[in-house]
């Protein structure tokens, strides 16, 4: 689905699925409700909603409640707040929490070249860290 919304545009197609929840009914009950929460390659956040005529995703045709789709924009702090309540707090920790740090992760795609890869992963194989932590001890200016 695709949709703009305050001069940005929300794609589901072009954004990176984070993570989908739905409440278990079966496909044609009218209070099914399924939600994918998306992040978009500028790092904003936003849910693509479907639900039946009984939820907050229904649409009005002809007089008549029928299902219906929706995307909602949503800050850092309004993901974490849907995750928390929707899903557990292994999920939670899985999307945003560095657990050595206590921080937000943030996904990064990087090139290399094959000699600093090789590098890397000599790097940790010596210091038995993940590669993530090494790159961000190089970054912050700690000492392997």
């Amino acid at each position: 689905m695709k949709k703009m919304i305050e001069g940005k545009m929300y794609n589901t197609e072009a954004a990176k699925l984070v993570v989908v929840w739905d409440n278990g009914l079966l496909p044609g009950d009218i209070n099914r409700c399924k939600e994918a929460l998306y992040r978009n390659i500028r790092g904003t956040y936003f849910l693509h909603g479907a639900g039946g005529a009984n939820t907050r995703y229904n649409t009005r045709v002809n007089g008549s409640w029928t299902s219906g789709e929706e995307i909602i924009p949503m800050s850092l702090g309004a993901a974490q707040t849907w995750v928390k309540n929707k899903l557990s707090r292994d999920e939670y920790v899985s999307i945003f929490d560095d657990p050595v740090n206590g921080g937000d992760k943030i996904t990064k795609t990087l090139s290399i070249t094959a000699a600093a890869n090789r590098r890397l992963e000599q790097m940790q194989s010596q210091q038995g860290k993940s590669q993530s932590a090494i790159v961000e001890g190089l970054l912050l200016g700690e000492e392997g």
